[in-house]
């Protein structure tokens, strides 16, 4: 009887330590949670002028999206940099805390989508993680989409594009017309030597409605023709798949390419963008305004770099 009530006693010591354990590991995950996302919002803030919500005019409200509830719970009100910002937890849908918490009249002109849990995280909180067909809705009544992605280096938060304009006519003078779907309709290059990356914000116009699942398919030269980088992708960073996309719908679509060159960062440089269906990684014919076939498939961009 000693020996079993020595067994317990030991038994109950290992569990009361290990639940300290993961006590002090809870609060710590909290805390650098927390942190992350007071410096998500913080840059947030800090957004320059050249990532201004399409919507124009109008207060701007602030949606954080998928913040797991068990690190924080979203307290409405907060500000950044004078707008109004709420947190959808990860226990509740967009849809019940949209109706809840906002109610019809509310504007949303800001979704910010963070993941930022650590890297090569072991615990997966537990709710309910939003998808791009949930978030689709707020996603075409936002100003601006920004995404904040947790890395080694810290935080990194992103302009990652918005619906400009709904049941927009073609225009008539246009870039491309990409698999008889989408109008590129323009671009804008922006590049930070200092961060080392190139912003290519390129505008898109929906041709036709039941898109399939498209990729933005980006390839970036150096004056001698050498392949520097080249990225595949959703428009958005996912945030809003072209299967998404409505007749006349015009989207800013903002890609961030990492670049290790500084000649190319300084403007001596090719791109070359295309779309491809993300099925089977074809490129989709591609042709310019006078219905010549581009070569490869694929725009080239030589606009130098502002």
């Amino acid at each position: 009887m000693t020996r079993w009530s020595l067994f317990v006693k030991t038994l109950a010591l290992c569990i009361a330590l290990a639940g300290l354990g993961l006590g002090g590991w809870w609060i710590a995950r909290r805390v650098g949670l927390n942190t992350r996302r007071d410096t998500a919002i913080a840059q947030f803030g800090a957004q320059t002028a050249q990532d201004a919500p399409c919507a124009q005019g109008i207060r701007r409200d602030t949606l954080l999206v998928n913040f797991p509830a068990t690190f924080f719970v979203g307290k409405p009100g907060d500000l950044v940099n004078g707008d109004s910002v709420d947190v959808v937890p990860a226990s509740q849908s967009i849809s019940v805390f949209y109706n809840s918490t906002f109610g019809a009249m509310r504007t949303i002109t800001t979704v910010v989508m963070p993941d930022l849990l650590p890297p090569n995280l072991t615990f997966i909180p537990l709710g309910n993680p939003q998808t791009v067909d949930t978030l689709a809705p707020l996603i075409r009544k936002a100003g601006r989409v920004i995404v904040a992605t947790a890395t080694d280096a810290g935080t990194d938060i992103r302009f990652a594009g918005c619906l400009g304009a709904e049941n927009q006519s073609p225009p008539v003078v246009y870039d491309a017309i990409i698999g008889d779907r989408l109008l590129l309709t323009g671009w804008r290059l922006a590049g930070n030597s200092d961060a080392g990356v190139l912003t290519l914000t390129l505008n898109w116009h929906v041709q036709a409605p039941d898109l399939d699942d498209v990729g933005v398919f980006i390839q970036v030269f150096d004056t001698s023709g050498n392949l520097i980088v080249e990225t595949r992708g959703y428009p958005l960073a996912g945030a809003s798949p072209s299967r998404l996309w409505r007749l006349g719908d015009q989207w800013r679509d903002a890609h961030v390419i990492h670049v290790n060159n500084t000649a190319v960062l300084n403007g001596n440089y090719r791109i070359l963008v295309g779309l491809y269906t993300t099925a089977d990684g074809q490129l989709l014919h591609a042709y310019d305004l006078a219905g010549k076939r581009l070569p490869g498939d694929m725009v080239t961009i030589n606009t130098a770099v502002k």
